[in-house]
């Protein structure tokens, strides 16, 4: 399959580019203000769920073993956020928080992904300046 695709506006549009872009909001979501910080957690979260999505298809043995260690850790935070009866909303905001930590640790074995995979090397470093 081709590497770039047209979206109606004559523009061609390289997956490495729709990833570079992903990458941005994920960044942006972290300086925005939104109405409250669960709000903003959730679209952090789900944005890097998101380029965990869009990257699959490259996920090598090792992120695999992290993308399948942190929907365990999801699964295991949604059970004990049902399992808890009485101060929900303390709850929330704690599983919340945890979900964040978790959502952080798969955008960093994300970017180590594309780094493996010198997959973002011509689009970040100029000749020579990789390490």
């Amino acid at each position: 399959m081709e590497d770039q695709q047209s979206f109606g506006t004559g523009e061609k549009l390289g997956f490495r580019i729709i990833v570079l872009e992903h990458l941005k909001k994920i960044l942006d979501i972290t300086g925005k203000t939104y109405a409250s910080l669960i709000e903003k957690e959730r679209a952090y979260r789900e944005a890097i769920e998101c380029l965990s999505d869009i990257l699959l298809p490259y996920f090598d043995e090792q992120m695999t073993k992290a993308n399948s260690n942190y929907e365990n850790r999801v699964l295991d935070i949604k059970t004990k956020q049902e399992k808890v009866k009485d101060n929900k909303n303390t709850c929330l905001k704690i599983c919340n928080r945890e979900r964040v930590r978790e959502a952080r640790t798969l955008f960093q074995q994300l970017n180590l992904l594309m780094k493996r995979q010198e997959y973002l090397k011509s689009a970040v470093y100029s000749e020579g300046d990789e390490e």
